[in-house]
């Protein structure tokens, strides 16, 4: 198992579309903290979005990369603020050891409000790839939260949901939280 260097670090996880990386950019600025967004990290190094890996090599693929890029944050980040892709919980092992020494935050939202935020992104199908093709998105949705919750659940030290809020005001209370260090247990 890896060790991780990431005291004071905060990872957010939750599925696509419920606001992590927004959240992520204004967090950071209110902490004073750096803004890492692990996909566009991942296309980056990659030099390819996430749609043309995936069409090319396919999801074993990405996910390959984003377990280098995770693990490449265990070692060298600090005082950071790391919007995770959706899938990022996948990589059990290595979100266990990010979960020892770093902050995890899932944001969440319904599945109704997640795919009219797909809808309305320009930059979704780039971004946003489809993970099950031959699905329509509601069912897409509903069957990969399904799945990925209890994951989502086990990493977090604490979830806040996005539905109907601001991406300010999240950032805001999250804020609020790892400022006062108040009980990580408590689900808003």
């Amino acid at each position: 198992m890896e060790r991780s260097s990431c005291t004071r670090n905060i990872f957010l996880i939750g599925y696509r579309a419920t606001g992590k990386t927004t959240v992520g950019r204004i967090l950071a600025k209110k902490l004073g903290y750096g803004f890492i967004d692990l996909d566009a990290l991942i296309q980056g190094q990659a030099g390819d979005t996430i749609e043309g890996i995936v069409k090319r090599d396919g999801w074993e693929r990405f996910r390959l990369l984003e377990a280098q890029a995770l693990r490449g944050l265990l070692r060298a980040c600090q005082d950071m603020v790391i919007s995770c892709g959706g899938g990022a919980v996948l990589h059990q092992d290595i979100m266990a050891t990010i979960k020892k020494d770093a902050l995890i935050i899932w944001l969440k939202a319904r599945p109704r409000d997640i795919i009219e935020r797909i809808k309305i992104d320009e930059r979704s199908s780039e971004q946003r790839p489809a993970l099950s093709p031959g699905r329509d998105l509601k069912e897409e949705i509903t069957t990969i939260l399904e799945a990925r919750t209890p994951l989502y659940q086990r990493f977090s030290h604490f979830a806040v949901d996005t539905t109907n809020r601001d991406p300010a005001e999240v950032a805001t209370r999250i804020a609020r939280v790892v400022g006062q260090e108040t009980d990580l247990s408590q689900e808003e």
